[in-house]
């Protein structure tokens, strides 16, 4: 039976069902703990490692699997690239913070026909050029083209008079809030057309996360219904900060480099506490942050 409180059923997992996400959602009795101190970090990623998410299971407990990255990213935007091409995980939509829904004619012409690859291009480069990630938003554009997914353009736009008019009317928000509450509007939109859609959405990982209010993007997914699981990555040509930091990815990243771990492939699945700024974090081997991809 369904407990009556939404937050706690959302955010625990709790009384939905044999067949529901409870069913592969369960934490591992390994996972970390995320109140774990700094030495406890590192002894726990110096430990055994901890298996590749499954993403096909991922997909069939959830209507969307949200990624998130730093956008400088490379490794990130391969890593996607390989679950989109993965024909065992169904999916049906790629949500992209990279484009505004006001593009969305655009990117609908270019899956139907192969039109517009240019305006699209230059929109990358325009706004989204982080160490050439630019070349790599794009090939995660065509990858996904290729394999039948349809894209979509989840940012809100300024120069939409609607978007703008609803902007006005909310302006002492934070504009984060905004978008993520935009972005969750726009995905249920497509759940509610098709309810058998499974939606894969890349964004920053700022976006993202489980807290008490509810205000992250995959937060706005639950007050809609919507299930979600949040994969974030670290390690690439991510900055480690040498400040201290009461987040969980940077502490991670700095106790991951003095472990000497800096070129490991590392999962880490992240104990179903609130907050938490992930279900899983993938930490992907280092390289130079200067890196120009080719």
């Amino acid at each position: 039976m369904i407990k009556d409180d939404f937050n706690l059923r959302f955010f625990t997992r709790l009384d939905i069902g044999e067949n529901s996400i409870i069913s592969m959602m369960e934490e591992d009795p390994e996972s970390l703990d995320p109140e774990k101190n700094y030495q406890e970090l590192i002894e726990y990623v110096k430990g055994k490692k901890r298996p590749e998410p499954n993403y096909t299971k991922l997909l069939e407990y959830n209507k969307v699997v949200c990624f998130g990255e730093s956008h400088p990213q490379i490794g990130a935007k391969d890593e996607v690239i390989k679950v989109l091409k993965d024909k065992k995980n169904t999916i049906t939509h790629l949500g992209l913070e990279m484009f505004p829904e006001a593009m969305q004619r655009s990117l609908d012409g270019f899956f139907d026909n192969g039109n517009n690859e240019d305006e699209l291009a230059d929109h990358l480069r325009k706004y989204w050029n982080y160490d050439g990630a630019e070349k790599k938003y794009m090939e995660m554009v065509k990858s996904a083209r290729e394999c039948g997914i349809r894209i979509l353009g989840i940012n809100n736009d300024f120069r939409n008079r609607v978007q703008r008019e609803y902007i006005e009317r909310i302006k002492d928000e934070d504009p984060t809030l905004v978008q993520n509450q935009y972005w969750a509007v726009i995905i249920d939109k497509v759940l509610y057309e098709n309810k058998n859609s499974k939606i894969v959405t890349y964004s920053g990982s700022g976006h993202l996360g489980f807290n008490k209010f509810n205000n992250t993007f995959n937060g706005f997914l639950g007050k809609y219904g919507i299930f979600s699981s949040v994969i974030n990555f670290i390690g690439d040509n991510n900055y480690i900060s040498p400040l201290k930091s009461n987040n969980l990815s940077d502490n991670l990243e700095k106790a991951i480099s003095e472990a000497g771990l800096n070129n490991e492939r590392l999962v880490i699945d992240i104990k179903r506490k609130i907050p938490r700024k992930a279900d899983f974090f993938i930490h992907l081997p280092r390289r130079p942050r200067d890196i120009d991809y080719k």
